[in-house]
């Protein structure tokens, strides 16, 4: 009986350390996707406090996966610091209109940073319609580097863009709906007495 009570706190323990994860940019729908050669792009955004990222992104113009293997994803401080980086590939888990690797989560303080993924023979898309940033994050601008392979992106055009690369924020101040955690409880509390009757 104890065994099966402290799996049973343990599972809504788990469940109420859930944080959610937004993405730093995310739109409705892409304007224009497009693809002319090699380049390594995205985008420079500043945080005001801290944020958490815990994934890099690529964007998915079909949702059907990519043409090439796999895109390489950087994050950078904005003097060009290189503080993470990862494959994203056709299997990798898609959210809105990216997909996503998991990273060893790195926390960024005050400051501007830039991500960007390599493109390869896939579409990137800019001017997006219902354009949003993530709480904690403020979009600067576009970044690009005409590169085959990850590039620190030096360049800037001031389209809203290129998304390219993208990052996945864990949300350390979320917390589950009460009502939603107050029905957790009453079901364990409620399995615990079954398994006493049974007893």
């Amino acid at each position: 009986m104890k065994k099966q009570l402290l799996l049973i706190v343990a599972l809504l323990v788990g469940t109420i350390g859930l944080r959610a994860q937004t993405q730093g940019i995310d739109f409705t729908s892409p304007t224009i996707d497009f693809t002319n050669g090699q380049w390594s792009l995205g985008y420079e955004f500043s945080v005001a406090g801290s944020v958490t990222v815990d994934g890099l992104g690529m964007y998915d113009d079909q949702k059907n996966g990519f043409v090439d293997e796999a895109h390489q994803v950087g994050l950078w401080t904005s003097s060009g610091t290189l503080l993470a980086s990862a494959w994203v590939s056709s299997g990798n888990p898609l959210l809105g209109w990216f997909r996503y690797a998991t990273i060893s989560a790195v926390t960024l303080g005050s400051g501007n940073y830039i991500v960007a993924s390599t493109t390869g023979n896939d579409n990137y898309t800019w001017d997006p319609v219902g354009f949003t940033t993530a709480p904690g994050i403020t979009y600067v601008g576009d970044r690009f580097v005409s590169s085959g392979s990850l590039a620190f992106p030096t360049n800037s055009s001031g389209v809203t863009g290129w998304f390219g690369g993208n990052v996945r924020l864990t949300d350390r101040n979320s917390v589950p709906d009460s009502s939603a955690t107050l029905l957790m409880l009453a079901g364990g509390l409620g399995i615990v007495a079954a398994l006493r009757r049974r007893r």
